[in-house]
């Protein structure tokens, strides 16, 4: 199954931030178009954040890892695709 270069996973987020705040703080990348959040064993929430555009996707990762308020901390984030040109 081939990944989809517009969505982006996002662990360690707080069981305190709902899923707007999650919205909410993606949303300056660019339009979403579906977003989903799933509680982890431990209490964190993990997210998939798809937005319309693979450059929303992109943009989204130069703020990233970073705490987006006292009750989101993103302490991992994986893109679908490389952001490096191989040798």
């Amino acid at each position: 199954m081939a990944s989809n270069p517009t969505t982006v996973h996002v662990t360690g987020i707080s069981d305190k931030t709902s899923e707007k705040e999650v919205r909410d703080f993606f949303s300056f990348c660019g339009k979403i178009s579906n977003l989903s959040t799933t509680t982890e064993q431990g209490g964190k929430q993990s997210a998939a954040v798809t937005f319309e555009k693979p450059t929303a996707a992109k943009v989204s990762n130069s703020y990233l890892p970073t705490p987006m308020n006292e009750k989101m901390l993103i302490t991992a984030y994986r893109l679908p695709f490389s952001l490096t040109t191989p040798n």
